[in-house]
């Protein structure tokens, strides 16, 4: 049985019946009825906030704009010459403004425009009075830009400063200006009035637009509050159904409990028998999955000698491998790694180039691989190598017993589980300060990641180089670092690289291999060693 929700489905058949719980089934259902009653608070909140200019049916909403009322300004023209009644007629910013461009044929300083502005919103000078002092400053003088009528306005305004005599001049200059005045009067009431009723217009505007948007959410809401309404009330019938058959189910489960409860106890021994056996076949096959996971065990003989010309056809030659591990000498060296009671050991030693290697260096270790057609080649070139798994050789070592492990080219063959215990297993192995050394291709280069990699077919995945670090990093290991190694040759590459080239290059032509580097933490003891038996 399969129950609908507007979030997803339950599908009742999942839960088996010897898992059966009712309880259990009902938290799940009336979780997903809580899931969806959340879903619909959300969407309701978000109806709520939006604009409501345009609802759309999937609930998303245009921002709400609202008209403004502009404002009226003429554009300013740059003259050579002016009159008084180009400037008056603007006021406060608009007003300095054109007399800075107009006369200092400049935009208004900081200073200089915030002393005449707040002058003249005080009341302590005139507009006549600023149009002269700026004209006649020093600035003004050297522009030389004519404003016709200025000289006399700005004479009488500044002689209304005088005592007394000012006073004089005032009164007669308001009778003779008194029509002008009252004209100028009648222009700026019938100027408000006609402001006035822009604004009450654009505020019906804006109101009507307002409550047409809540309308439509109001509205929007509604709507899906009914349809959630509805959808509740079909889970709730739906719910009524299930417990329903639920209790149907009870009973027959402890009536099905009653009859197998008066059976032979060797009944329940048997279907206990029954379930331990599949349990160990289960741990069985996955033990088997694992070991299917890396290079051949030497079940089939005739695989182990291809896989050794299989190597000896696309790895290297001994000598080109000989000079790619030398890059290892100094980091085990360094290590304190390579003597007898700090054994090099190497897992997955293959042709053994490694193994002559830190011979040729003077120090001791020995190589560990699956392969039977290895171990032998690596026997009669004179190298110390056991056939074994990797894991179980690992495992049968006592802890803090090991200078130096490493492992070129073969975790890759490994199914992941299997890489981290073995990664386990050589922290628990090596000594405080001793190094472990993970060489495999690299999946940063397209050529060997999509195409090289999968020539050996024992091959599981290439594994990402921050991938394999974090292994290391996380199961203790300190001091991780990626070496990015064996690029290929430069006439191969893109010549005259431009970014883009270069980036290409870096891509197709990079490190073909890398290796993770990683130091178990502690310092090298530095004590004598006993002789030590050789294996």
């Amino acid at each position: 049985m399969i129950l609908d929700f507007p979030t997803g489905t339950v599908n009742v058949t999942e839960i088996s019946d010897e898992n059966f719980d009712l309880d259990v089934l009902m938290q799940r259902i009336r979780s997903e009825v809580e899931k969806r009653r959340c879903v619909n608070q959300r969407a309701t909140l978000g109806a709520g906030a939006s604009d409501g200019r345009r609802v759309a049916d999937e609930g998303a909403h245009d921002a709400l704009q609202l008209d403004r009322v502009e404002e009226a300004s003429v554009p300013f023209e740059a003259k050579d010459r002016y009159s008084v009644h180009d400037f008056l007629p603007y006021h406060d910013e608009e007003f300095l403004t054109r007399v800075y461009r107009g006369v200092l044929r400049r935009p208004p300083d900081g200073t200089g425009f915030a002393s005449f502005l707040g002058q003249l919103r005080g009341g302590s000078l005139s507009k006549v009075e600023a149009l002269g002092r700026i004209r006649y400053s020093t600035e003004g003088r050297a522009a030389q830009v004519p404003v016709a009528g200025l000289a006399p306005r700005f004479a009488v305004r500044s002689m209304r400063r005088i005592p007394l005599l000012g006073r004089i001049v005032a009164i007669a200059q308001y009778l003779v200006r008194l029509p002008e005045l009252a004209g100028n009067c009648e222009r700026l009431e019938a100027a408000v009035f006609q402001r006035d009723g822009a604004l009450r217009r654009q505020m019906d505007r804006n109101s009507a637009l307002v409550e047409r948007s809540v309308n439509a959410v109001i509205e929007q809401s509604a709507v899906r509050s009914a349809k959630t309404r509805d959808d509740l009330a079909r889970v709730e019938q739906q719910i009524g159904a299930l417990e329903s058959r639920a209790r149907e189910s009870q009973a027959a489960v402890d009536a099905l409990h009653g009859d197998v409860s008066n059976k032979a106890d060797s009944t329940e021994l048997a279907h206990l028998a029954l379930l331990v056996g599949r349990k160990a076949e289960r741990q069985a096959l996955a033990e088997l999955s694992d070991r299917m996971a890396t290079p051949s065990a030497g079940t089939d003989p005739r695989f182990d000698a291809f896989y050794l010309k299989l190597e000896d056809r696309f790895r290297g030659s001994r000598e080109d491998i000989r000079g790619r591990v030398e890059i290892y000498i100094p980091l085990v060296a360094g290590a304190g790694a390579g003597t007898q009671r700090r054994p090099i050991v190497d897992l997955g030693c293959g042709r053994g180039e490694w193994i002559e290697a830190i011979a040729a260096h003077g120090l001791s270790g020995y190589g560990v691989d699956a392969n039977p057609v290895m171990v032998a080649d690596c026997a009669q070139r004179g190298q110390r190598a056991v056939q074994a798994d990797a894991l179980d050789h690992l495992r049968s070592l006592p802890t803090s017993s090991v200078g130096a492990i490493t492992s070129m080219h073969v975790v890759e063959h490994m199914a992941f589980s299997r890489l981290l215990a073995v990664v386990e297993e050589s922290l628990r192995v090596l000594n405080p300060g001793g190094v472990l050394i993970l060489e495999t291709p690299n999946p940063e280069n397209l050529l060997v990641g999509a195409g090289r990699f999968y020539i050996d077919p024992t091959h599981q995945r290439p594994i990402p180089p921050p991938l394999l670090q974090f292994v290391a990093e996380h199961l203790g290991f300190v001091d991780v670092e990626v070496l990015r190694l064996h690029p290929m040759q430069q006439d191969e590459w893109f010549a005259h690289a431009s970014p883009e080239r270069q980036r290409l290059n870096d891509l197709l032509f990079g490190a073909q291999d890398y290796a993770v580097v990683a130091r178990k933490p502690g310092a090298v003891e530095d004590e004598p060693e006993p002789p030590r038996e050789a294996l």
